[in-house]
């Protein structure tokens, strides 16, 4: 009798961390799913200032220099355009969720 409760109890450890190890394996996958459409979006933003752009011009006001905030219902993301002294842009894009 007393191998039978020592027995039902390992089991009962065991099934609960199998339980916990699956469930907490989810939450990362999730995390990376969003990381992902995160990226898809930046991307989508920085296409769109690349075709304002040609071989000696920025176009449209997304070229002027300072803090652009482009967020969107999923996504909190600016982008910072600054002029260096050689006349290029350069473009710092930050996003959050």
């Amino acid at each position: 009798m007393v191998e039978v409760l020592v027995a039902a109890v390992v089991f009962s450890i065991g099934a609960a961390g199998v339980l916990i190890a699956v469930s907490r394996s989810r939450s990362p996958v999730a995390d990376s799913d969003r990381r992902v459409q995160a990226a898809v979006y930046g991307k989508q933003v920085l296409a769109r200032l690349r075709a304002g752009v040609s071989a000696n011009t920025w176009t449209g006001p997304d070229w002027t220099d300072g803090v652009h905030d482009v967020s969107s219902a999923d996504f909190n993301a600016a982008y910072t355009v600054t002029t260096d002294a050689s006349g290029g842009k350069k473009v710092d894009l930050t996003l959050s969720w």
